[in-house]
């Protein structure tokens, strides 16, 4: 796993607030009788993926000497937990996590826990004034499998690396945690991908699948199918205008490319997989 750390100091006023609520002592941070992080969890934003990115807001009270997390597979932290319940999960966190670097009493600092694909518990435990405390996040990273390599062609020719209007060596994958989602990955510079969605609807050598709204690797460009846009699902199910996954693999794209300003219209892009 990769992870990312960044630290701030806790906001003056915040702690001023939170000195103020005695009766909750050890509980919030910048309360004192045991050591407590307090943890957000918030969207993963670019560059990280959040696709498989957990991120983490850890704020400590004072009596927090330091803040240990671990991504751990659920099946994993399910067998530690029937061994040895939370001290064993509070054990292997601090023997075999990360520290987070810098962290102590009355201070905040940004957790991005990457590359989980997959069911996956997120343990963190604050330790200080001779105690240990344990908060558990759940985490499910999607998971691919590869079904086809070959090539995609643009009707625009500004997104290849190099302006190019055929991209080698694009795969398309299928998820294997959530049903019917599929991409074509390293579609864009060879880094970003289009993710689709299968819908009932068949033919006799092809599926019609749904393109929702999402980036390009320019900045400000979007991607949707027709029936997005016009917000009118039968443009889904149209054999002119629907995006489609054929039986052997190869994809039929009708796109819309947008920004906030302009609409480039609708195109249509095509993966064929390699013989």
């Amino acid at each position: 796993m990769k992870h990312s750390i960044i630290n701030y100091t806790w906001a003056l006023l915040g702690l001023a607030f939170m000195a103020a609520c005695a009766d909750e002592q050890g509980s919030e941070p910048g309360n004192d009788n045991t050591a407590v992080a307090t943890i957000y969890q918030l969207d993963a934003k670019d560059p990280l993926n959040p696709i498989t990115t957990c991120f983490l807001r850890v704020a400590t009270n004072s009596k927090t000497d330091a803040v240990y997390y671990a991504s751990i597979p659920k099946a994993e932290f399910e067998t530690k937990m029937q061994q040895g319940g939370e001290e064993a999960i509070k054990d292997f966190v601090i023997a075999s996590g990360t520290k987070v670097k810098d962290l102590s009493g009355g201070a905040v600092a940004d957790v991005a826990v990457e590359g989980m694909t997959g069911e996956y518990k997120v343990a963190v435990v604050a330790t200080g004034a001779g105690a240990r405390t344990l908060k558990v996040f759940d985490f499910t990273g999607l998971s691919w499998s590869d079904m086809a390599k070959g090539t995609y062609t643009f009707a625009l020719v500004s997104f290849g690396e190099n302006k190019v209007k055929v991209i080698k060596d694009v795969v398309l994958q299928k998820c294997e945690n959530r049903e019917g989602l599929y991409r074509l990955n390293k579609v864009y510079n060879g880094k970003s991908n289009i993710k689709f969605t299968l819908l009932n609807a068949k033919q006799d050598d092809y599926q019609f699948v749904a393109v929702s709204t999402q980036a390009t690797v320019l900045n400000g460009v979007y991607i949707r199918d027709l029936a997005t846009k016009e917000n009118n699902q039968a443009f889904a199910t149209d054999p002119e205008k629907g995006c489609k996954l054929y039986k052997d693999n190869k994809v039929t794209l009708v796109l819309n490319y947008f920004t906030a300003k302009k609409d480039y219209g609708a195109v249509v892009e095509t993966f064929v997989p390699n013989p």
